[in-house]
């Protein structure tokens, strides 16, 4: 930055003085998904540049835990202040919808089989939709017999998008 003045009795003096004009951070939200369901535990809130400061609906946090949230939108706010230059600061927020998980229950199949149980069981799901709608699943990847699956412990997985 420079200035010139010129006094009434004509006299000029020039001053100058070097400015630095810093670009505000560039904040990122790291791994921070739209949307989680209340199934969902607790994990840390991630951002880049690292070491600025969270609020979740206005309260600090360090953490989102869906689990214990009810359904509805959250905002996720970072602001990072440069240690370098505390002038030099920016903030971003993020909306989060946190969605009630639909519930699983297996039907059709015990904890415990013998090994010498040779029926095919047919184990089945029930679903209760966010909607309150339900359903009942009996996938065919499900199916086993004890007897040619042999001694061990299994799990039985299946997954259902709501």
């Amino acid at each position: 930055v420079e200035y010139s003045y010129t006094s009434p009795e004509g006299c000029n003096k020039t001053i100058t003085k070097p400015v630095q004009i810093a670009d505000k951070p560039i904040i990122t939200f790291v791994g921070l998904d739209n949307q989680y369901c209340t199934d969902i535990t607790a994990f840390n809130l991630q951002a880049t540049p690292s070491g600025g400061t969270f609020k979740v609906n206005g309260s600090p946090a360090t953490q989102f835990n869906p689990s214990a949230l009810s359904t509805g939108t959250y905002v996720i706010e970072y602001t990072y202040i440069d240690p370098a230059d505390a002038t030099c600061f920016n903030s971003a927020t993020k909306s989060i919808e946190v969605k009630k998980a639909p519930v699983l229950v297996w039907q059709n199949v015990d904890n415990k089989y013998c090994i010498d149980n040779n029926t095919t069981i047919n184990p089945s799901v029930s679903i209760v939709y966010n909607s309150g709608a339900t359903e009942v699943q009996t996938p065919d990847t499900l199916s086993f017999n004890p007897s040619t699956k042999g001694v061990g412990n299994f799990t039985l997985s299946h997954t259902v998008t709501d």
